[in-house]
């Protein structure tokens, strides 16, 4: 899922740390398009500190990879926004890097 790009990862970073707001939309899509180019093990930390501030849903499903996948209701759910929210914004961002959000083999349910 990750594919590690050093420049892209930097700029994306930047233009995080320049913001006022970091608890905004914007913000967050930075944060999340910069976790699909960051190196492994910047990538791990990351993911690890967003559960830490309860960023993220519950970890239900895995690619054959072991990546978490979310379904929309769970995204949703957690950002408290509708539905159609959350697949307008996942839309958007797959058709600008759609390889970046095609999981890896099938999907798992855990537990």
């Amino acid at each position: 899922m990750s594919k590690y790009d050093p420049a892209k990862f930097e700029m994306l970073m930047s233009r995080y740390y320049a913001l006022h707001d970091h608890e905004s939309d914007y913000a967050r899509d930075l944060l999340a398009k910069a976790l699909t180019c960051a190196p492994p093990d910047i990538a791990a930390a990351m993911h690890n500190k967003m559960i830490e501030l309860d960023l993220l849903p519950p970890v239900l499903f895995v690619d054959d990879a072991g990546n978490p996948m979310f379904t929309i209701q769970q995204v949703a759910d957690k950002l408290g926004v509708p539905i159609k929210e959350v697949e307008q914004r996942m839309k958007e961002m797959v058709k600008e890097e759609p390889e970046q959000f095609a999981p890896v083999g099938n999907i798992h349910r855990l537990h």
